[in-house]
């Protein structure tokens, strides 16, 4: 069934009035919001103080960190408002978190020699505005993800956190970008990577998925993910003392993500040691070099790779290669 609703959210908004600003800030009109369930709806009442009339705007947004995204669902002159369906409701097909605001608007404008108490503020507007993407990372319950999306070239480096449906299903609404204005046509990045705590070792395995996607007029579902392990290198040879490191090209759902592969090399071979930059290298690219004349006679070398993606971020480490005694 349906997680249950886990977000209340009381507001206001009421018209403005283009008088002297009052000693102190006017009382806002709606005081609570409270919320119950009844089957398979919830039910919304609120009270409104100051004692007036006032007409409501009920809106609803997935629940995200920003709480930007809202779209009206019902205007009322009423205390209380029914969400049918609202625990069963799913959103591209999976079930959602929601939250709710209530704005309180005036029937009739007050007139301007009413006492300033009795107009109250204007405070905020509803948006009315919400377009959704779905992420899967199929394989996501195997994993502890944090999902993160971008849309490159606007809000700087400003990621926003996905609404978890499940382990495996996230939302982003992506009005909840700080940029106000619609989304179509730009390139969407996400990324569904496991939350990992360590960096490389032998015997560590990183794991990565995302994907570029372009963003279209309405809600979408984007291609489906699998979180796969970044493939280790591993020794090729050596002339002399420059030594050939090979690997395999990372598996990516949709091209583009993988913008640049970094070489690694480590002389210890565990987490305590993140090693030395070696090189960069295309997305395409399947082996690199490294002259280890530096490295101290005896000393052993170990190999790992990582991911550079189209948003900036990089990857875990791979596993590291088998040990090479300089």
């Amino acid at each position: 069934m349906r997680r249950a609703v886990v977000f209340l959210l009381a507001l206001c908004a009421v018209a403005t009035w283009a008088g002297l600003p009052p000693l102190t800030a006017p009382a806002r009109p709606v005081t609570t919001l409270m919320l119950t369930r009844a089957a398979n709806d919830v039910v919304l009442n609120w009270t409104t103080a100051p004692s007036t009339t006032y007409g409501y705007i009920v809106t609803r947004g997935v629940l995200q960190p920003e709480f930007r995204a809202e779209k009206i669902v019902a205007i009322t002159n009423n205390l209380t408002w029914t969400d049918v369906g609202a625990i069963t409701r799913t959103v591209l097909g999976v079930p959602v978190n929601e939250f709710y605001r209530v704005y309180a608007v005036w029937r009739t404008p007050p007139h301007p020699l009413e006492p300033r108490a009795w107009r109250n503020e204007h405070l905020a507007v509803p948006r009315d505005q919400s377009q959704i993407c779905l992420m899967t990372v199929d394989n996501g319950e195997q994993f502890t993800l944090s999902p993160m999306a971008r849309i490159l070239g606007r809000d700087d480096t400003w990621r926003m956190v996905a609404a978890r449906s499940s382990s495996t299903q996230f939302l982003f609404d992506l009005y909840n970008f700080p940029t106000n204005r619609p989304p179509a046509g730009t390139s969407l990045v996400t990324q569904g990577n496991p939350g990992e705590l360590y960096p490389s070792t032998v015997d560590h395995e990183g794991f990565y998925a995302g994907l570029v996607a372009t963003v279209g007029s309405a809600d979408q579902t984007l291609t489906s993910l699998t979180a796969r392990s970044i493939p280790a290198p591993t020794v090729l040879g050596r002339v002399n003392q420059v030594v050939t490191v090979g690997w395999t090209a990372p598996p990516e759902d949709v091209a583009g993500n993988v913008t640049a592969i970094q070489l690694y090399r480590s002389n210890q071979g565990v987490g305590s040691d993140l090693g030395t930059l070696v090189g960069t290298y295309s997305a395409t690219a399947l082996q690199g070099t490294d002259n280890i004349t530096a490295i101290t006679p005896d000393w052993y070398c170990f190999y790992a790779i990582r991911l550079l993606f189209a948003d900036g971020t990089t990857s875990d480490f791979s596993a590291s290669s088998a040990p090479l005694r300089r």
